[in-house]
């Protein structure tokens, strides 16, 4: 009987030994590592302020893990691939140096809490769908944005669905591209403030 239970003992320490050695390690994604750029143009009194204010994430896309897209309407949370922050707080930051990178010196974006001493003329909210990868080979990123005057009267609404194709594998190149989609929402940002508005 003692035999029994040591051989017991002893498959079972073997078993939870072969799970534990099997988990993958984390890894950690960033938007914000590699864009370094900073805005060099000088600040001045008759700048265009927008308030960039917090981005709405879809529910599914606000957490630590990444998604993947799997068919028209499944889900994968990658346990062990994560954002390295708050996914809704990096991508403001990404849009707040990409904009103030390709607009003019008309135009001076800040993020709400930071900056704040001056009332701002135009407020930039967005709310994003979809973020990610899918399992056909694309990257997403949909949503819409508003642009309102400082007295919050309503002057435009822009729907955005911006795609791409993978041309690597993982993770990192996944992340890769999102930021280029970033980069083509902030074209469409752009051009919607130039517009004129009356």
């Amino acid at each position: 009987m003692k035999i029994k239970t040591n051989l017991f003992l002893i498959l079972l320490i073997v078993a939870i030994s072969s799970c534990a050695s099997n988990t993958q390690p984390i890894k950690y994604y960033s938007l914000n590592l590699n864009d370094f750029q900073t805005s060099n143009k000088a600040i001045s009194a008759n700048q265009i302020r927008v308030l960039v204010e917090p981005i709405q994430l879809a529910k599914f896309l606000d957490q630590d893990n990444m998604v993947i897209q799997i068919g028209k309407h499944e889900i994968y949370k990658a346990n062990s691939h994560r954002w390295a922050e708050p996914l809704d707080q990096s991508i403001v930051k990404l849009l707040v140096k990409k904009l103030n990178n390709k607009t003019d010196n008309t135009y001076q974006f800040v993020k709400r809490g930071r900056h704040e001493s001056k009332n701002p003329s135009l407020h930039l909210y967005l709310e994003i769908d979809q973020f990610h990868s899918t399992d056909n080979a694309q990257v997403i990123l949909s949503g819409h944005y508003w642009l309102y005057s400082e007295d919050h009267s309503f002057e435009t609404m822009k729907y955005f669905n911006i795609s791409d194709g993978l041309t690597g594998d993982g993770y990192q190149h996944s992340v890769e591209k999102l930021i280029c989609l970033l980069g083509q929402l902030v074209m469409q940002i752009t051009n919607t403030i130039k517009e004129p508005r009356g």
